[in-house]
């Protein structure tokens, strides 16, 4: 299911091409978007496959169980939902990525500039992050695994809390107080472990 809400975008930050566009689609169905010359459909369309990126507005991957490929979507707040089965999601663009599984499995690729936020039941979950460091990373595991992968040259920050499972790092870290430090330690990482691993990767 794709849940978009309250998308508003503006060309040269003065014409209003979309003002509160709502859309759902449900899993299977077909939409097809109508309308006159200079209603929005384009502008639309170039947001779901992340040519332009909303002013202000949410996209929302709501699955309940299955296989899901999702490609080219943009956003200010992408968010995933699963409860089993499996997101299979690539050139992503969104400010924030929010990804909640409860069972299964989620790989999602793209840009994030500003936040990805990870909760896990159980499961598997990947998210790699292209071209640019999101400037902060949570990750609340109950079980399972995640990984972030960041650009090669992002620094962070990572604190860790945990009362079982483990923490790892593909970047070279130092410890400092209760944090893994790395570069300029500007990325703050947040990870919250009652089971489970969460690992920091190189993209």
């Amino acid at each position: 299911m794709i849940h978009c809400t309250d998308i508003e975008f503006t060309y040269d930050g003065e014409r209003l091409a979309l003002a509160g566009v709502d859309l759902h689609v449900a899993p299977g169905e077909f939409v097809c978007i109508l309308g006159g010359n200079g209603s929005g459909k384009s502008t639309l369309a170039k947001h779901l496959n992340a040519l332009l990126l909303p002013d202000r507005g949410t996209v929302t991957v709501d699955g309940a169980s299955g296989y899901y490929r999702v490609a080219g979507i943009g956003c200010d707040t992408l968010r995933f939902k699963l409860a089993s089965g499996e997101i299979d999601a690539d050139g992503l663009a969104a400010s924030s990525l929010d990804v909640d599984v409860a069972s299964g499995q989620v790989r999602a690729e793209g840009s994030f500039s500003e936040r990805v936020s990870t909760k896990t039941a159980s499961g598997q979950l990947d998210v790699v992050c292209q071209g640019v460091a999101p400037r902060q990373v949570d990750s609340d595991l109950a079980s399972g695994q995640v990984s972030v992968a960041l650009p090669a040259d992002t620094g962070f920050t990572a604190k860790v809390s945990k009362a079982s499972g483990s923490f790892s790092s593909a970047f070279e870290t130092m410890q400092q107080g209760g944090s893994y430090v790395h570069g300029d330690g500007s990325t703050a990482i947040k990870v919250h472990l009652a089971s489970g691993d969460f690992k920091v990767e190189k993209a």
